[in-house]
């Protein structure tokens, strides 16, 4: 039989997210929604003025905060309902009312910024001398810093009408790659519908035949759209080039990094220290072909298994059960928060007809995190699960030890605390494995402990090929592009393919065919469409290696600077805040650490697989 989605209604309550905690209903948010535009209004009423004395500025910046504290939740609220299922119109229609609100919101303060840059430093800190206003200093520090970026009160509110525009890329893409894209049926499912969630499940099926049909599938839609997405990207391309020249920045990336003050040497240093390295890599994919067994290796064998395992199905309430284990290790204040999280209302389970793909971890302030999964019953569900409960985890304990204007952690940090989770599950894991082998001198037990290990040791190898050096890869695409952009050179679909094959065999190497169908990856890739994002995946790993490091000595005082880190949200730069956790991301040395531990366990999966027989 083939394998059908279920319709949103289908679903249990108990394995959707609580988005009642936001709004009980839609007339909830309709009364919110207006709330908002009535504040907006008043903003543009009464904020003109609002730097001509100490009173003025308080009584605005209240007006400030809770427009947007009351905007974010609309926001959130519109838009994870329309996640849940993207085919209904009401939904959409819903998430399109939010986005032009936020553009509305923006074109009102379009005034704030130039005002403040117009104050000097004295009249400033006046303003912040008081007790209701002298938290805010780091917020205003934050503006102040960026003054010669910042345009006049005119061209801020121009710049900030044009918005919607510049993210119609994102959105067409959105909508194309989750309401409209149809891979098809595969013969090899007995015509079960190819979906984004099932291209992951079965990539990593033992049957090559399967992997190479989806495979095919998957990349015959974009290659067929090729030329429609190019054009949808290079617009992307073409709308930041336009704010970096406007604002007066070298680079787009030096305008998307300045917004949380990342040097944009963190950038290349990842990119060159990677590079430096990649001989790791391929040595991965030689290893990998020959644990395959195969004369060739192609892309549809990346995700291949390389131990001979039967398929574990792996439930729900058993990944619970597993995740609750791994994070043990950080204490009560933690895991009380954490079992929170599982049990009470976060969580959207499972895959249902026109449900957004993937996963993620979203929430406005005031009320708990939202996590959507897609969830499989496979172990790489579990790791999902575990990855996006630290955000989850990040998102609350920010919310619960900030006020609403230093709640938000910047997206340079936003990868730290999932990815650490996802090394405590790791070490977890292959640490049960070792006390089996110690434990147990039965050969038939150890046998399997020692097959286990080295499916978990490998999972870890695979989180370092897709997170470290693929990020990376996606970085160097985007720093290779944007680039071009900015130098006014042509860009098309032929370029674009041709730039991604060509980074794709530089990263992988010799003992990998880069089929011609992966040139056009980089067009389904969500995070190009919004820029310079994805290096943060690389560089968040990393910093998560070495504080999974730090926790794992059971040092009290690590686990609570980690802690610490949870807490602080943003009220400092991201790159000082993990310098107060333990990690100093202006050295290359996180990146290059984080690389040796990736030696160290090829070296143990080459010694596992080409050691005693299981």
């Amino acid at each position: 039989m083939s394998e059908t989605l279920r319709s949103r209604d289908e679903i249990d309550s108990g394995s959707k997210w609580r988005i009642e905690d936001l709004y009980p209903d839609a007339e909830s948010f309709e009364k919110d929604f207006d709330k908002v535009n009535a504040l907006i209004d008043r903003i543009e009423k009464e904020g003109r003025d609002f730097v001509k004395d100490k009173e003025s500025f308080k009584a605005f910046m209240k007006l400030y905060l809770e427009a947007g504290e009351l905007f974010e939740r609309v926001y959130v609220y519109a838009n994870l309902k329309h996640h849940e299922d993207m085919t209904v119109s009401e939904n959409r229609i819903r998430a399109d009312r939010a986005g032009l609100l936020e553009s509305k919101l923006s074109a009102a303060l379009a005034f704030f910024e130039p005002k403040i840059m117009e104050l000097d430093e004295d009249t400033l800190n006046g303003f912040l001398d008081s007790e209701e206003t002298g938290y805010l200093k780091k917020f205003f520090e934050n503006i102040t810093r960026l003054k010669k970026h910042t345009l006049s009160e005119k061209e801020e509110k121009l710049l900030a009408l044009a918005s919607p525009m510049a993210e119609a890329a994102e959105t067409v893409f959105e909508m194309f790659n989750n309401a409209d894209a149809d891979f098809g049926v595969l013969k090899e499912k007995k015509d079960t519908v190819l979906t984004h969630a099932r291209f992951g499940k079965y990539m990593t099926s033992k049957n090559r035949n399967l992997r190479k049909e989806v495979f095919d599938k998957y990349y015959a839609l974009y290659q067929k759209y090729n030329n429609t997405l190019a054009a949808v990207y290079v617009s992307r391309l073409k709308s930041e080039i336009f704010y970096a020249k406007a604002r007066g920045y070298e680079s787009s990336m030096e305008m998307e990094l300045a917004s949380s003050n990342i040097p944009c040497r963190v950038y290349t240093n990842l990119v060159e220290t990677v590079r430096s390295r990649l001989d790791l890599m391929h040595r991965y994919m030689r290893f990998r072909k020959k644990a395959l067994g195969v004369e060739e290796l192609h892309m549809y064998d990346i995700y291949a298994p390389l131990v001979p395992e039967d398929e574990v199905k792996i439930s729900f309430e058993e990944a619970k059960d597993i995740v609750r284990e791994a994070v043990s290790v950080l204490g009560k204040e933690y895991t009380d928060a954490f079992e929170n999280g599982l049990t009470g209302g976060f969580i959207d389970v499972y895959e249902n007809k026109g449900k957004r793909s993937g996963a993620y971890s979203w929430g406005a302030y005031g009320c708990h995190p939202f996590v959507l999964l897609n969830h499989q019953d496979d172990l790489n569900s579990v790791f999902t699960l575990i990855h996006e409960m630290g955000h989850a985890m990040h998102s609350w304990f920010s919310s619960e030890n900030q006020p609403y204007i230093y709640a938000g952690y910047k997206i340079f940090v936003a990868e730290v605390a999932s990815t650490c989770n996802e090394a405590l599950l790791i070490k977890y894991l292959i640490s049960k494995t070792d006390e089996k082998l110690k434990a147990d001198p039965d050969e038939r037990t150890a046998a399997a402990a020692r097959k286990r290990k080295a499916v978990l040791v490998n999972y870890f190898l695979e989180q370092f090929r897709t997170t470290l050096f693929r990020q990376t890869m996606f970085a160097e695409f985007e720093m290779k592009v944007h680039d071009m952009a900015m130098k006014g050179e042509s860009i098309d679909a032929d370029i674009l393919n041709e730039i991604y094959l060509q980074l794709n065999k530089d990263y992988y190497g010799e003992d990998m065919i880069s089929d011609e169908a992966i040139k056009v990856e980089w067009s389904r890739i969500p995070h190009f469409y919004s820029p310079f994002y994805v290096y943060q995946y690389a560089t968040g790993f990393s910093a998560a290696i070495a504080l999974s490091v730090r926790i794992l000595s059971g040092d009290e005082d690590k686990i609570g600077a980690y802690l610490g880190f949870l807490k602080s949200g943003g009220s400092d730069y991201p790159i000082e805040l993990l310098k107060k956790a333990g990690v100093d991301m202006n050295k290359t040395k996180p990146v290059e650490d984080a690389l040796d531990v990736f030696g160290d366990y090829l070296s143990i999966m080459e010694e596992l697989l080409l050691g005693k027989a299981w």
